[in-house]
């Protein structure tokens, strides 16, 4: 039989009825069943990309991988508005070794529109235990007046 969300102790038998609904009302009313995604046929998605699906409140990604591509929301589909999906793909990536020492890395990328520029940014990479402040971030660099107003 299928039983609305109660408290685990009240779904068992015991304890008393929540304020909100009667014994019966707990009984009787169908519980709100979890919802499932599955990528069925990936058409002309990029190779590597992720897709990040938005279900009410809750967000969850994976690889877009036809056959492995699973994401399970706590609540059913009544309750997935607004449903948004989005198409995640790489634009570039490194790897990078570790050190015990250090907590903060600069990253440089080659820019995937082929410019000399390359991408640049930095993380702080800690253990969140760490008596050690973490470091304040720098607000992006301000667009020049004239490039915001068109001068």
């Amino acid at each position: 039989s299928s039983r609305p969300p109660c408290s685990p102790r009240f779904a068992a038998g015991g304890g008393r009825a929540p304020k909100h609904h009667s014994i019966a009302a707990c009984l009787l009313l169908p519980k709100l069943v979890a919802m499932e995604v599955t990528l069925v046929d990936a058409g002309s998605l990029p190779k590597g990309c992720l897709l990040s699906v938005k279900a009410g409140t809750t967000r969850r990604q994976g690889a877009a991988d036809t056959g492995k591509f699973k994401l399970v929301f706590p609540k059913g589909i009544p309750t997935a508005e607004p449903f948004k999906v989005d198409c995640l793909a790489p634009i570039g990536g490194t790897s990078m070794f570790m050190d015990p020492n250090q907590d903060r890395y600069d990253v440089e990328l080659p820019n995937p529109d082929g410019s000399n520029i390359p991408l640049r940014f930095t993380l702080c990479v800690r253990d969140p235990n760490s008596e050690k402040a973490p470091p304040v971030p720098v607000p992006p660099a301000a667009a020049p007046l004239d490039k915001l107003h068109g001068v």
